[in-house]
């Protein structure tokens, strides 16, 4: 998801975004998206520090990430 919606918001490239307890888990493809949608605060993660790469974004996840890029 976050490497859909960098690319559609156009959001600018970052070294790093958040630190997230889990981002070896975050694919090697997908880092520097997920370091360009948290720098951007598209997506922030889970109150734990995680990222969940792995897991599915829920329908209500899904409606946050894109509300807050249609505010950029």
């Amino acid at each position: 998801m976050a490497v859909m919606i960098v690319r559609a918001a156009k959001l600018p490239a970052a070294a790093a975004g958040n630190t997230f307890t889990d981002r070896t888990a975050i694919s090697e493809w997908a880092q520097s998206a997920v370091a360009s949608a948290s720098a951007s605060h598209v997506i922030d993660g889970y109150s734990d520090g995680s990222f969940k790469a792995q897991a599915n974004a829920t329908r209500a996840e899904a409606v946050t990430v894109i509300m807050k890029a249609l505010k950029k």
